[in-house]
């Protein structure tokens, strides 16, 4: 690990691809296992990994984005909430404003003016505070 955090740029580069090849991996992987009680506990795992994975990635917010639309096909946004909050954190401290409301939106957060029956959950509220601050 810290060899591949002290490489040049050109390594910086290839940290990205090497981490969609392994959620592509093991995405696959979770496809070929039979539904039964421990697609859930390999899901937890796959969390776990992916989010390791991801402290890995430089914070490029055009990155994230891809690495997370990724990781949508097995977690729904709803079910990685905290993940999906690092990201329109980052997107605000990277002045990708638009992107930021966009993620906060598909949380849940009401952007539009639309009041929906359902409360957003409180962390997306406080992104959103933090996006109209």
């Amino acid at each position: 690990l810290s060899q591949q955090k002290s490489e040049s740029s050109s390594g910086q580069d290839t940290a990205p691809a090497a981490v969609a090849a392994g959620l592509v991996h093991d995405v696959d992987k979770l496809q070929q296992d039979t539904l039964s009680l421990e697609v859930e506990k390999e899901l937890k795992i796959l969390r776990r990994k992916w989010n390791i994975r991801l402290s890995w990635v430089s914070e490029d917010v055009a990155v994230w984005n891809r690495l997370l639309a990724a990781r949508t096909l097995v977690i729904p946004r709803k079910q990685d909430l905290n993940t999906w909050l690092q990201l329109a954190s980052l997107s605000r401290r990277n002045r990708e404003l638009t992107l930021c409301g966009n993620v906060l939106q598909l949380l849940g957060a009401p952007l539009d003016g639309a009041h929906d029956d359902a409360t957003p959950h409180p962390k997306v509220l406080l992104g959103l505070f933090q996006l109209l601050w």
